[in-house]
């Protein structure tokens, strides 16, 4: 997710006039400038290999560069030439290091100590080390694998009624993420975006946000918050089918019988695992047409005038369906076990996606 930290060493880099590395607490690479043509052989070196050695790791260290509150030079090293490294600090705890080609200009120095990019940098970089400890946290959570006393160490508490939410995404998930629910516990888990509420935490923002499909999880305390995002999870596998009665916002404590349905492995049910009369109803010419206004019929239980309300069809419209339902389907929609067969087949079949 782009967070502004290349840029700002981009504008840094033309405030000094030389290519800058930016460097994490432990001398790895976070960032660089661009040059068509670089002069730094060891700029260049450390781009390629990532993290340093530990032998160049133990010199800085050795040379008091963790310690340093203004630009340092790197130890002489034979073959290297000398680097600058500028720390950056955000409340006095190290974030990382800006660092250029040590050329004797001191004015590239005193560029630095008035410019309010290196102050940007380091707020971006502590920022991001946030995130990355929140998401590991959240990933540990929904994992089962925090103790309440670690929770307690990390100031939260165990008890606290949250829920887990599990958002759909189809890839887009770090540009959803960027503008769902701020300031929230978050991370990404595979193709699905895993977050971590409090329990009365307004989700107008994921319930309004098109392209998702959200399942949310029922409030427990967050030391079990693994059993709830097992919900949300499940809950999302209806929210993603999108054509349900629930949309693609789906609280697990609003399900019924689909909390059942959510843990089939549906892709493994084929037409001919379906109920005989969901097979002869879906043979007809019209039968994808009848599933439907059959389905509404039985999710509303026998409610016509529902029915043609959320189809936009007359009520006469419904009945004639019906009856060509029952007729094809061999049922009759008063036998309660019959119907009961053609319900849970048609609800699966949805599920499975072989009414679409």
């Amino acid at each position: 997710m782009h967070d502004g930290v290349e840029e700002q060493l981009a504008i840094l880099a033309d405030e000094i006039g030389a290519p800058l590395v930016l460097l994490d607490a432990e001398y790895s690479v976070v960032a660089f400038t661009p040059h068509s043509v670089d002069a730094d052989p060891s700029r260049a070196g450390v781009i390629l290999r990532g993290s340093p050695r530990e032998s160049v790791r133990q010199g800085l260290d050795a040379a008091g560069v963790r310690e340093a509150r203004g630009p340092v030079q790197t130890p002489a090293v034979p073959g290297v030439p000398l680097r600058i490294l500028l720390p950056l600090r955000v409340d006095d705890v190290l974030m990382g290091f800006v660092s250029w080609l040590d050329e004797n200009d001191d004015a590239q120095v005193r560029r630095t100590e008035g410019s309010p990019r290196v102050h940007a940098i380091a707020q971006l970089l502590h920022a991001r080390a946030s995130a990355d400890d929140r998401s590991d946290l959240v990933r540990r959570l929904i994992a089962g694998q925090v103790s309440v006393s670690e929770l307690q160490d990390d100031g939260l508490a165990a008890d606290v009624p949250s829920r887990a939410i599990s958002v759909r995404a189809d890839g887009t998930v770090p540009a959803v993420a960027e503008g769902l629910l701020p300031g929230a516990l978050a991370a990404q888990v595979g193709g699905v975006l895993a977050f971590i509420v409090a329990e009365d935490l307004p989700l107008d923002a994921l319930r309004e946000h098109p392209g998702i499909a959200v399942g949310v999880g029922p409030a427990l305390p967050l030391a079990e918050a693994a059993m709830s995002w097992r919900q949300a999870v499940l809950a999302s596998r209806i929210a993603s089918r999108g054509d349900t009665e629930h949309g693609s916002f789906v609280r697990w404590d609003d399900l019924g019988v689909e909390r059942l349905l959510a843990r089939i492995p549906l892709e493994l049910v084929r037409h001919e695992d379906l109920p005989k009369s969901v097979r002869m109803l879906l043979a007809d010419s019209r039968g994808l047409d009848l599933a439907d206004t059959l389905l509404a019929f039985l999710d509303r239980g026998g409610d016509a005038a529902a029915v043609a309300a959320s189809r936009g069809i007359a009520r006469s419209t419904v009945y004639h369906r019906l009856e060509r339902a029952s007729a094809v389907s061999g049922v009759r929609l008063d036998d309660g076990s019959a119907r009961l067969d053609l319900h849970a087949g048609l609800r699966i079949a949805q599920f499975a996606g072989l009414l679409d």
